[in-house]
């Protein structure tokens, strides 16, 4: 059984919604040698047409879909924001050795994240370069 073939069996329609996210989300739990895991087939719309993609959880199946939704959602807000500061602000340019000098390197960078930030709200029509330039 393929991830397609699952799309295929479980297309929006058959899938609970959730109206916090508007996705309508089926979750399948899959038993294997080393473990239990959870497969979420996720449809939303974009564009106005269905999409989907899939989640794997190791979490307790005691956890609900709309638990791990909010995670999901939240983790990735935190990977846009990781590569934002690696990529625009130099996270990942610290040609420091010891452990105290990348430290400050880490500082430095979340004190310049917070200078963009603060610019943007200030004026919330301004792009994340264009603050980055005026901070």
């Amino acid at each position: 059984l393929t991830l397609d073939a699952l799309g295929q069996k479980f297309p929006p329609q058959r899938c609970h919604l959730y109206d916090a996210f508007g996705w309508r989300v089926r979750r399948l739990r899959v038993s294997r040698e080393v473990g239990d895991f959870d497969v979420l087939i996720v449809w939303r719309k974009v564009h106005g047409e269905w999409t989907r993609f899939f989640l794997f959880s190791t979490f307790d199946a005691t956890v609900t879909v709309g638990e791990l939704l909010r995670a999901w959602k939240a983790r990735w807000g935190i990977e846009v924001i990781h590569r934002y500061i690696k990529q625009n602000l130099g996270l990942g340019r610290c040609r420091c050795r010891t452990i105290q000098a990348q430290e400050n390197w880490a500082w430095c960078v979340v004190e310049a994240f917070h200078a963009v930030l603060k610019i943007r709200r200030e004026e919330p029509g301004r792009t994340w370069r264009s603050a980055q330039q005026r901070a």
